[in-house]
């Protein structure tokens, strides 16, 4: 329900227009809404207010990578992990956005020692970012049997874009009772390579 969603946003942010976490959470909705025209000036005013607020930097972050501008998503998503440093997983997947594979598998790995819940959906988001299915399943699933909250909106993460067609995640999103994306067309299924990729490079 991100159209009511966006709706309760407006009014809230014109209630309380000085706090950045309004325009921000527009921004996430309008990315996971895959509406780029709407979320870049709802995150533009969440960082207006506060340049160093981590939930716009993060949201900026994952816009930056979406529209392909790599190397700002990178610089956003260090700014993003230098104010929260449970967001390291984020520079991961703007290293695999930008392919650079080693950086983002160490990492990745990095993270794989110690993941809080949030660390495991990370995981599985820079994996599929590698085109890596099998381990971003496997991060996925993990991530669900810690219970980590962002379950429930799984497709619509542009993050698992390269996985939505994995029958895997078809039968992850029915066990979280995910609803399907409704702006996100047919998942594509991962291709031999990508759903085999090895991560030992």
């Amino acid at each position: 329900r991100f159209d009511e969603a966006l709706t309760e946003l407006h009014k809230a942010e014109g209630v309380d227009p000085l706090a950045p976490l309004w325009p921000a959470f527009t921004g996430a909705a309008a990315t996971w809404m895959r509406r780029p025209a709407d979320a870049q000036p709802a995150i533009a005013r969440s960082l207006a207010l506060d340049p160093d607020f981590p939930i716009g930097l993060y949201i900026a972050a994952e816009a930056l990578a979406n529209a392909g501008r790599n190397d700002s998503a990178l610089a956003t998503a260090a700014r993003a992990h230098g104010r929260n440093p449970g967001w390291q997983f984020i520079v991961g997947w703007a290293l695999a956005r930008a392919g650079r594979r080693q950086e983002a598998l160490a990492l990745a790995r990095n993270l794989e020692a110690a993941p809080s819940a949030m660390d495991k959906w990370g995981i599985a988001q820079i994996y599929a970012g590698l085109g890596d299915a099998d381990q971003a399943m496997r991060w996925l699933e993990a991530a669900y049997e810690a219970r980590w909250n962002w379950m429930p909106w799984m497709d619509y993460n542009p993050g698992f874009v390269p996985i939505r067609g994995d029958p895997r995640f078809r039968v992850l999103m029915r066990k979280v009772g995910a609803p399907p994306c409704a702006v996100c067309g047919l998942p594509v299924a991962p291709t031999r390579a990508a759903s085999g990729a090895s991560t030992a490079q």
